[in-house]
């Protein structure tokens, strides 16, 4: 591997440098979005077993504080505004909380998306690394040939196999990083969708309209 990278030359830098911003990139998504996940479950738990009317929600606001994720600030929002149009009709109160929940919810769950941008960066430039590093080097083997005024097919065959090194480079770094990519917006798309889904239960709940059971079954 050592001499595969030395012979590739200057673009193997550059490639190596893309490969630990992508792993990087990847690990911290997999620990963020898997923390994600295990926190909604605990959450609804202990936010239905800690609500009350009579004290305004103010230890589910405690729950959703020591959670902090965006399912928890979204929750807390909603409690907010559910004392703010504690006088209003029910109807008119369920749009009030809706509209909580679609300003909350595009704040909060944007936040996911952090790293995707760097992913596709990656995956995008990686193998242009790689082109660009194997035209050099395609470049420097016929400039080779000229020099020796004869085409000697062990020259020209071990020129080109050391240009395509960074090519092949390129395309390894950019496969798992593109998977990962795919992998990782479904996810957040899963994740978006059950919070959305969670966050109308909860507004039922807070309304009257749900029990507490039914809104940890909706996780």
């Amino acid at each position: 591997m050592l001499e595969l990278f030395a012979k590739g030359g200057w673009a193997m830098w550059l490639l190596l440098i893309s490969s630990v911003v992508g792993v990087a990139t990847i690990f911290e998504r997999l620990i963020v979005l898997n923390l994600v996940s295990k926190k909604q479950k605990g959450f609804i738990s202990d936010f239905v077993n800690s609500f009350s009317q009579e004290d305004k929600g103010k230890k589910a606001l405690e729950v959703c504080t020591s959670y902090n994720t965006a399912l928890s600030r979204i929750v807390a929002s909603l409690i907010n505004q559910n004392n703010k149009y504690g006088d209003l009709e029910e109807q008119e109160k369920k749009f009030a909380l809706e509209d909580a929940v679609n300003l909350s919810a595009i704040r909060e769950l944007e936040t996911l998306d952090k790293g995707l941008d760097v992913l596709a960066a990656v995956s995008t430039i990686a193998p242009l690394i790689g082109f660009l590093g194997t035209v050099v080097g395609m470049m420097m083997a016929f400039d080779s040939i000229a020099k020796a005024a004869t085409v000697d097919p062990v020259l020209v065959a071990s020129g080109i196999q050391v240009a395509l090194i960074t090519t092949a480079t390129g395309l390894l770094i950019a496969f798992p990083v593109s998977a990962f990519h795919v992998y990782f917006t479904s996810r957040i798309n899963e994740i978006t969708k059950d919070v959305e889904y969670i966050s109308v239960k909860v507004i039922d709940f807070l309304l009257g309209r749900a029990r507490a059971n039914e809104l940890q079954k909706a996780i």
